[in-house]
């Protein structure tokens, strides 16, 4: 029978695999954003967040490297784990942002079971409206030609059949759109995490950023417990990991809600979670549902964490909570 041997989760934003350097490309960025999502869960602009607290002591080159050393540290330490484990396969707990979904339908929770997927480079079109950080980073994210990433459709299938049975009614597709590619939180943890090594995985994706069909963090907890009983219920030996691809709070940096919700995984407290509004996970903050899934699966394990950076970039408090964690 199947069992997940451990669990991991990573933040993937720009951020976390570019220079410190190049932080005040992402800066400004934010600074010309229309609209950035503040602490109270509202839209805000940069000048009203400016106002909200004083953020310049943490915008600092020491600390700027700093941070990313210690980011840097940690994957490294998250992919020593993982590679150690010799996995069989690997399960990947991921948000889609219009990459292999659209405005012409996007799945509350989908769960892919070809094959194999495909990642697409960045069009130059695309990649005209990127900052310095982002560019210096989509070596993390994005092959410079099309690669093809292997998955385990049987354990794909199984979790499907397995789901109906649940009463989640999950998107099941085993074909992508030949000008579509794999997103971004599924290739960063197949080049950052599995160091590229041919493990198959299955994609697993949750809808965290479009409204108006988000699950709630009760939905996806509930989910993640469920995939644990359908990978135990896999009649095979494989050894199976769990990955959570994204968050933490970002592009405003919201260390209260992070660390709220850290809390509630080491003590496998997750009630607590369930009363945070809804407007709170929203636009890059949102994936902290992507851990609420992972956490659902491993709650008979015990969470640890590997490293929490705070890692503001502006004077508007944006940046990015960088999480980084085991359930073993």
């Amino acid at each position: 029978m199947g069992e997940i041997l451990a669990s991991f989760a990573s933040s993937h934003s720009p951020q976390v695999s570019s220079p410190w350097t190049s932080w005040p490309s992402l800066a400004e960025r934010d600074r010309n954003r229309s609209r950035l999502l503040g602490r109270d869960g509202e839209w805000h602009t940069f000048s009203e967040l400016e106002l909200d607290g004083d953020f310049k002591p943490y915008i600092t080159n020491e600390l700027w490297e700093e941070y990313h050393r210690r980011a840097q540290d940690a994957i490294a330490s998250l992919q020593n784990e993982i590679l150690d484990l010799e996995p069989d396969v690997v399960v990947i707990v991921g948000d889609d942002q219009h990459e292999l979904f659209g405005d012409d339908g996007t799945p509350t929770m989908g769960i892919y079971w070809g094959d194999e997927i495909v990642d697409l480079p960045r069009s130059n079109e695309r990649a005209e409206h990127l900052s310095e950080a982002q560019r210096l980073a989509a070596w993390s994210v994005h092959a410079e030609r099309p690669e093809s990433y292997p998955v385990n459709s049987s354990l794909g299938k199984h979790l499907i059949d397995t789901m109906m049975l649940e009463e989640f009614d999950v998107f099941q597709f085993r074909e992508q759109r030949k000008d579509r590619g794999v997103g971004h939180a599924f290739t960063f943890v197949k080049r950052r995490l599995l160091d590229q090594r041919p493990i198959p995985i299955v994609p697993i994706m949750v809808n965290t950023y479009f409204p108006p069909n988000q699950p709630s963090a009760k939905r996806c907890f509930e989910f993640g417990r469920a995939i644990r009983r359908a990978i135990e219920s896999w009649p095979s030996p494989e050894r199976v990991l769990m990955v959570a691809s994204g968050g933490l709070s970002h592009v405003t940096l919201d260390e209260p809600l992070d660390q709220r919700i850290l809390a509630a995984f080491a003590k496998n407290d997750l009630d607590s979670i369930y009363t945070i509004p809804r407007n709170r996970f929203q636009a890059g903050t949102s994936e902290i549902l992507n851990w609420i899934v992972v956490a659902g699966a491993s709650e008979n394990l015990t969470m640890e964490m590997v490293d929490y950076i705070a890692a503001y970039r502006s004077t508007a408090g944006t940046g990015v909570g960088m999480g980084f964690a085991r359930w073993r």
